[in-house]
Formats: structure tokens, C-alpha cells, sequence
């Protein structure tokens, strides 16, 4: 059955893998697979992904749906049927893994869990996504990115006000996709991992720590020597709270201490006569070839460059 199953071609080529995923982070792991050569097999409820409806064309069919389920497999199945946990049963005992992003609660009343599909097939390596982690008290709780984004403070870190509204990434649900890509990496490394051992495992990844890993340059925190940012909390925040600061203050405060002024200058988007233009440079050198480009003078660039200079020579 593996091998009839298996037509793609690929690095994957040879794993078989079942996705109970909806809306974006676990059909978005699903495509990537599919992508490497995977063959991948969309069980869907019989109403369908939810993310069907969204941006709808034709019945059940939808933009945001292909975008992100394309070269996967898909069928419905009844899972709280006898003939459907019957259809389950046999396609669990012919694959390799298991990504899922459903509730805790809910994989475990479908019987789609993993110490329920491990008793049919103790091979498989079972990718968990949670909203936030398989311990505490948010445990059990549905996560999206949106929500997401303002729980780990995404929205502070973005710093956007649009017409006195508080602004969110509405680009692309990013958390999403990159629990997705994290959840690929660790299926993989599972194999890998069975390859050497023969066993199969669980790994969980989550919405909350992929936001967070997103974010490790605005959180890390070295001893003794805090960043702008845990300045800002330490001596601003608190007092701003107390004072009854309203949040957009509060924004406008955490923006001014955490973003050099460099970083303000050069990292940015400017507004133009026929449109925008948009700076990326971060190094030293980068910023003086743009004061050249645009015949500027800034002080700041050649007292940065001595201080780095005097640095170097005093060091060799």
C-alpha cells in the first residue's frame, strides 16, 4: 500500500504522511512536505477545512484554501464513525508521520492523538502544533495569529499606528507560517532520529514559541548589560501604567527608547514624489554610501566610524 500510495518525486519521495491540519500552520507544513516529494494525505472533516470558506469562488473552494494546500492529497472522512476510525486504522498502519494543529482536546475525542495512533503504528513521528505549549494553564486554549501577535507583544514590537488605531501584520499570518516550517523541521528530524533508533516519537511545536522565537533579538537578555528594551520596561513602563497612560502613549514611548535613531534613519520607508523608497542598511559603511548617493552630511556616521576605528586600534 506504501508503495502504490507513494507516486511524487522528490528528496521525500519515500514518506507517506497524514495531515489533520486546518486554517494555515499545519496545512502549511502539509504543502512543504508535499513540496519535497512527500505524498500527504488532507483528512478533512465532512465539512470541509474551514479555510475553504474563506475567499470562496466555487463551493468549498477557495483562494486561501490552494494557496496553501497545493500537491496534497485530500479527503473527508467521519472520524466519530465506526467506518471512518476503519478507514483511519488502515491508513495509519502504512505511514511514516502525523502533523496536526487541532486542540489537544479535540485530537483526543477524534482519537487522532498519538498515544491512540501510536497502538496502530509505533513508528510514526507525530508533530504536535498547540496555540501555547502542552503545559500551563493556556494548555488547552485555540491559538491564531492575530491573538498571537498581541500576547507576545508583536503589536508593541511593530510599533504601527494607523489613524490613531493600533496596528497588527496583516501581510501574512506570519506566526502561522512559521510554526508550519517549524513543524516540517522537526517531522524531519524525527525521521532522521528513527532511522538510527527504529522508534517512533511526538514533538510538539507551538504558535507562542515560534512568536517568540521571532522576536529573540527585542527579548534576549545578557546580565549586566540590558537591552533598550528591558530599559524601557524597567524604568518606563511601569510608570506609564500607573499614570493611566493610554496604550497609543505607551506605544509612542516604547518606540522613541527601543529604536536608535540610526536605526530610525536608515532602516525604514520614506514617502516620494511618485511613490516610496525603502532603506535597508545596517552596517556603517552601507549608511555613508547612501549620504554619498543623496550628496548628505551626517555627523552621526563619521563620529561612529572614528569610535569603531579607534576601537580596532587600540585592539590590534
Amino acid at each position: 500500500m506504501k508503495q502504490n500510495l507513494n507516486i511524487s518525486n522528490g528528496p521525500l519521495s519515500s514518506l507517506i504522511i497524514i495531515e489533520f491540519g486546518n486554517y494555515v500552520a499545519g496545512p502549511w507544513a502539509g504543502q512543504l512536505l508535499a513540496d519535497m516529494g512527500a505524498t500527504v494525505i488532507k483528512i478533512e472533516p465532512i465539512s470541509g477545512d474551514p479555510w475553504r470558506k474563506s475567499n470562496e469562488f466555487k463551493p468549498n473552494e477557495s483562494k486561501s484554501f490552494i494557496s496553501i494546500n497545493r500537491g496534497v492529497k485530500s479527503f473527508a472522512i467521519n472520524l466519530k464513525s465506526i467506518e471512518g476510525n476503519n478507514i483511519l486504522s488502515n491508513l495509519i498502519k502504512n505511514i511514516d508521520g502525523v502533523i496536526s494543529n487541532n486542540r489537544i482536546d479535540t485530537s483526543k475525542k477524534l482519537k487522532i492523538d498519538y498515544n491512540s495512533l501510536k497502538k496502530i503504528n509505533d513508528k510514526i513521528i507525530y508533530v504536535e502544533i498547540t496555540g501555547y505549549g502542552v503545559k500551563g494553564k493556556k494548555s488547552k486554549d485555540p491559538g491564531f495569529d492575530t491573538i498571537m501577535q498581541g500576547y507576545t507583544g508583536t503589536i508593541t514590537g511593530e510599533g504601527k499606528i494607523n489613524r490613531g488605531d493600533i496596528g497588527l501584520v496583516q501581510s501574512t499570518s506570519f506566526i502561522d507560517f512559521s510554526t508550519g516550517y517549524a513543524a516540517v523541521n522537526a517531522l524531519l528530524a524525527g525521521v532522521i532520529e528513527r532511522s538510527i533508533t527504529g522508534k517512533g516519537q511526538k514533538i510538539s511545536t507551538s504558535l507562542l514559541a515560534n512568536a517568540l522565537g521571532m522576536q529573540s533579538m527585542r527579548l534576549i537578555d545578557v546580565e549586566n548589560y540590558p537591552s533598550p528594551t528591558k530599559n524601557w520596561f524597567d524604568n518606563k513602563y511601569n510608570k506609564l501604567k500607573k499614570t493611566k497612560t493610554n496604550f497609543i502613549n505607551i506605544l509612542g514611548s516604547y518606540n522613541e527608547q527601543v529604536r536608535s535613531n540610526l536605526l530610525k534613519t536608515y532602516y525604514r520607508v520614506y514617502t516620494t514624489k511618485d511613490g516610496a523608497i525603502t532603506l535597508g542598511a545596517l552596517a556603517n559603511h552601507a549608511r555613508i554610501s547612501i549620504t554619498k548617493l543623496l550628496k548628505i552630511k551626517d555627523e552621526r556616521l563619521l563620529n561612529n566610524s572614528k569610535k569603531i576605528s579607534k576601537k580596532l586600534s587600540q585592539k590590534y
